[in-house]
């Protein structure tokens, strides 16, 4: 910890005291990107798992036929837009 560490005028970066809130700036753009990457990986499962159920045959017809995973489907949809 730094608790009581001197630091000469000249060398203070930024105004004193506002330390976390520059680290909190700092953080913010981190944030942005990680949010940025989930959201674009989990569109792009989304999409891959769309063809690949549009490709795959079970009974006799294509997976996206059947209702209850069309349920699943329409759920991961909805929440991928709520997490826009």
């Amino acid at each position: 910890q730094f608790d009581d560490c001197k630091i000469a005028a000249n060398n203070l970066v930024g105004e004193e005291g506002k330390g976390f809130k520059y680290a909190m700036m700092g953080l913010d753009g981190g944030r942005l990107n990680i949010s940025s990457c989930s959201l674009g990986a989990a569109q792009t499962a989304l999409n891959l798992t769309l063809k690949y159920m549009s490709e795959r045959k079970a009974f006799g017809k294509s997976i996206d036929q059947f209702q209850g995973l069309q349920f699943r489907l329409a759920d991961m949809e909805i929440e991928l837009q709520a997490a826009r």
